[in-house]
């Protein structure tokens, strides 16, 4: 099983496979490859990959499972503790040139392999430690003897510049912590302001790639200097004003030196090459907009060989006037909607100047283009434009400030969002959230360009993945007692989570939300079926059964109480309505129930309606939905007639069918798959799954989990460590990919064909009986028959036939209302076929009545519930008998339990 898995994983290593952008600080390195051996968490192996885009070195990794603990608490084979310090025991077995413990709890290391690693320090091996948390070890300033920090970390970089490298050596709280020396090696403590977090072990957690590609430049000169490998040619930069608002840029280092400087957005403006002696270089530039400026050079062996050094500096260039402001007139905008932008000068403009405007989406396309003259003595100015043509809901609009010549005074960028609202035919979502770093939103891209188009959580607009957030996640199970918390019908709770929702659709409403989700595995609550007896709900539930009764008297004799007041009404608990005494009356606990489920299906609608009153029309529903358990407070019909995200489990058989049967127009379906138990390595599973989902006219399918951590055993996310997807998502894409070349639009689009067979969903048999579907339907969907689940109310003979339904299966009892029982009579009449479950229990409801009863009992085909688990072959056999299938034989004995594609269709 460890090496099927270490196959999905990829091989445990991390390389540079997927590339991101990055600037080659020594890449290849005058003098070869340094050897490193790099110990982090797991999913912040990403970074050992970043360094080796900028570095050149060959790194042995070690993953830990966090940063706070070694092994995997599933304790799954190869990500114990046990394994992963034996990992670490081996690779220290090897010579490195240094060996750096990234965002690792120096203490979580047992004490003999931190004794090795020190000693291997004292004998020449770098030691980096590349951590977040204030206090360095104790045991490293003891052993190693503090010196100044290094040349290569106190000069060369551009301390002061950017918010993670302002406190340079010598300041308060630095960024070089600690530098050292025991006998022949050498030590440095990095501490970097942010975190700890999942997803870096090297550097901050920037937002930029200009921030990033200098964390690394101070990550890579340390290690430079932990190897003894500092450069053999000295390289320094100077920059300094000069006349005319032009700067001077000073280089001292003798050989083939290339530069490069780049503007604050980290785009380069000016990429040169020129031949150094001895003697300084000094070189005039002008013509750079306002703000601040960073060079880099490098110093080579030849103009195209090895580098040999690299050096940093920022400079400021001073404005003769600059964009103070750039506002547009609206948050977001709908397609075709005029934008119009608000550009506010520093100060008024001295002589006439030119202000254009670019709208760029994701996908790099300048999609608007507008123009104004500013004249002198202005400060302000109003662009407008229509916003159409853009193939992305967020577009990037860059505003110049330009002299009449062309001359770039100053740039400025903001945000403009027009939400689309396009959905493919058929989706991919992923379940993942990732950090709010550059490093972050290169994976959105990653994930993106494979065809991911929504996550959980946040998402990121800007790279094209659309949010499906938790907008609630107060809908989930509501503990033990006997009253839910939160109860649903409290005043005091809605008015939180009206703050809360309203909150969080204004927040997000702009980036084209994929759809709103009211939580995960969301339900009444986990066992407790007799919840909630809040004075609120017991309130309603008084109030709800006025509407069903007549009379208090009718109420009594229905449920064999006594009371004198409607306030005195009270339901039993199905614990007091199954004592003997009481006759088995279930009436009283089996009506609460039944308000119980429109209190849960109320409460979702309105939650529903406080999203849309920020962001109308975009979809609301909840993903991750169990089975149909009488405590869930689940019921389809109506929540299906409500809500618009349905995501079930698909080994919940009668939430699938019935959601997949009841859907409405506009409804986003789909189910979870990946990384559950043994399913992220069946690659052959992982084929058939997405065609599965499709047949049964699911519309979306759900990988979990994205990226980070190691959940249910062990099993592998989408991507590996260093942004390579794994095998088993690999194979998904694959198929996925085949789907959406036409498949998913024609059976999406075209009329699911049945055999005929109409399954009656009773939410109130659920209630009495409990879920007595599941096995049926699976066995159903094993010999291939094709049916509809349909729910029992509204249940005619008239429905049936227009349906062109002529067999109906009443599984569990289903209970009948009076006018379904009387549907079913004439259907049986006109020559239908019904067959039905025999679960001899009888239980009486006002208007409600056990089908097999009411139908005639033994008259009608009938099937006994066998114990185990899996399709049951008996009900195989009598669905055969009544359902037979023309010129085709299944029988029992070849029936497997193996997933095959089972559906016939007609086309739109």
């Amino acid at each position: 099983m460890w090496e099927r898995l270490r196959g999905a994983l990829r091989d445990g290593a991390v390389t540079t496979e997927i590339a991101t952008p990055h600037v080659k600080w020594a890449k290849p390195l005058a003098g070869g490859p340094l050897k490193l051996l790099v110990v982090a968490p797991r999913f912040a192996h990403r970074e050992t990959a970043e360094l080796m885009q900028r570095l050149d070195a060959h790194c042995d990794v070690v993953m830990t499972h966090s940063h706070k603990s070694i092994g995997a608490s599933s304790g799954v084979v190869g990500f114990r503790e046990a394994e992963i310090l034996a990992a670490l025991e081996g690779h220290l077995a090897k010579p490195h040139d240094a060996i750096v413990i990234g965002n690792v709890n120096w203490s979580l290391l047992p004490k003999p392999l931190q004794y090795e690693i020190l000693r291997q320090a004292s004998e020449g091996t770098g030691l980096l430690l590349s951590q977040y948390q204030d206090t360095i070890p104790e045991v490293i300033p003891k052993l190693f003897a503090q010196v100044p920090p290094p040349a290569l970390l106190a000069k060369g970089l551009p301390w002061g510049g950017l918010p993670s490298l302002m406190a340079a050596p010598g300041e308060d709280k630095p960024l070089v912590r600690f530098a050292g020396e025991l006998k022949q090696g050498r030590c440095v403590v990095l501490r970097w302001p942010t975190g700890p977090g999942w997803f870096h072990c090297m550097t901050a957690e920037p937002m930029t790639q200009l921030e990033y590609d200098y964390n690394m430049s101070v990550t890579a000169r340390a290690l430079l200097w932990l190897a003894k490998r500092e450069p053999a040619s000295g390289l320094a930069v100077e920059a300094r004003a000069a006349e005319d608002g032009k700067t001077a840029l000073t280089f001292t280092g003798a050989g083939a030196l290339a530069f490069e400087v780049r503007d604050r957005f980290g785009d380069v403006v000016i990429r040169e090459r020129l031949s150094t002696g001895r003697e300084p270089t000094t070189l005039t530039i002008g013509g750079l907009m306002a703000g601040k400026h960073f060079v880099n050079a490098w110093l080579r062996e030849t103009p195209d060989g090895p580098t040999v050094n690299w050096a940093g500096a920022w400079f400021d260039v001073p404005a003769v006037n600059a964009i103070a402001e750039a506002t547009t007139d609206k948050e977001f905008y709908a397609p075709g909607e005029t934008v119009t932008v608000k550009v506010k000068l520093s100060r008024p403009a001295g002589r006439r100047a030119e202000l254009r405007i670019n709208a760029t989406d994701i996908h790099g396309r300048n999609w608007a283009r507008v123009q104004s003259e500013i004249e002198a003595g202005e400060a302000e100015a109003f662009l407008s434009f229509q916003a159409e043509g853009m193939l992305s809901a967020y577009s990037a609009l860059t505003m110049d400030l330009r002299l009449p010549g062309g001359m770039l005074l100053d740039r400025a960028k903001t945000d403009l969002y027009v939400p689309l609202r396009a959905r493919r035919d058929f989706s991919l979502g992923v379940w993942g959230g990732g950090g709010g770093s550059w490093l972050s939103t290169q994976r959105w891209a990653l994930d993106k360009r494979l065809g991911v188009d929504t996550t959980i959580f946040s998402g990121d607009i800007k790279e094209g993945i659309r949010a499906t957030p938790y907008a609630s996640t107060r809908f989930r199970h509501g503990g033990k007692g006997e009253v839910r918390k939160p109860c649903l019908t409290d005043p005091e709770f809605w008015e939180e989570e009206t703050d809360r929702l309203t909150k969080t659709a204004k927040s997000l409403a702009k980036t084209d939300v994929f759809a709103y989700s009211l939580g995960d595995e969301i339900c009444l609550d986990v066992g407790n079926s007799d919840l909630c007896r809040s004075d609120t709900c017991l309130a309603g539930f008084r109030e709800w059964l006025k509407g069903r009764y007549e009379s208090l008297t009718a109420l009594n004799r229905a449920w064999g109480t006594e009371f004198d007041s409607w306030h005195e009404v009270m339901p039993s608990t199905r614990a007091e309505a199954d004592k003997p005494h009481k006759a088995r009356n279930l009436v009283s606990w089996f009506e609460h129930r039944l308000y119980m489920d429109t209190v849960f299906g109320d409460g979702l609608a309105k939650a529903r309606d406080i999203i849309h009153t920020i962001d109308p029309g975009v979809p609301v529903g909840a993903e991750g939905l169990w089975g149909s358990t009488s405590a869930y407070g689940m019921d389809w019909w109506p929540m299906s007639k409500e809500l618009r995200l349905l995501v079930p489990y698909w080994s919940a058989r009668l939430s699938v069918e019935a959601i997949r049967s009841l859907q409405q127009p506009g409804t986003i379906t789909g189910t979870w798959f990946g990384n559950y138990g043994q399913e992220g390595i069946d690659e052959a599973k992982l084929r058939w799954f997405p065609w599965n989902v499709l047949m049964h006219q699911y519309n979306s399918i759900w990988w979990y989990a994205e990226y980070r951590g190691l959940h249910f055993g062990a099993t592998p996310t989408a991507l590996a460590p260093d942004y390579r997807p794994t095998a088993g998502f690999t194979a998904a894409l694959e198929e996925i990919a085949e789907i959406r070349q036409g498949f998913d639009g024609l059976l999406l689009r075209g009329t699911r064909a049945h055999d005929g067979i109409a399954v009656v969903y009773s939410r109130p048999s659920i209630h009495v009986w409990g879920n007595k579907c599941s096995r049926l339907l699976d066995a159903m969907e094993e010999i291939g028959l094709q049916y509809d689940v349909i729910p029992v109310d509204g249940l005619s003979a008239a429905a049936l036939r227009e349906g062109g339904y002529k067999k109906v299966v009443l599984p569990g009892n289903c209970m009948l209302s009076a006018e379904a029982e009387r549907g079913i009579l004439e259907f049986l009449r006109e020559g239908g076929s019904v067959l039905a479950q025999h679960y001899p229990r009888a239980t009486y409801a006002i208007g409600w009545a056990p089908s097999w009863q009411a139908l005639g009992g033994a008259a009608l085909p009938q099937f006994h519930v066998n114990p185990g688990h899996g399709p049951n072959y008996e009900i195989v056999q009598k669905a055969r008998e009544v359902v037979p299938k023309e010129g085709e034989a299944f029988p029992v004995s070849e029936c497997t339990r193996q997933p095959t594609l089972m559906a016939a269709w007609r086309p739109p």
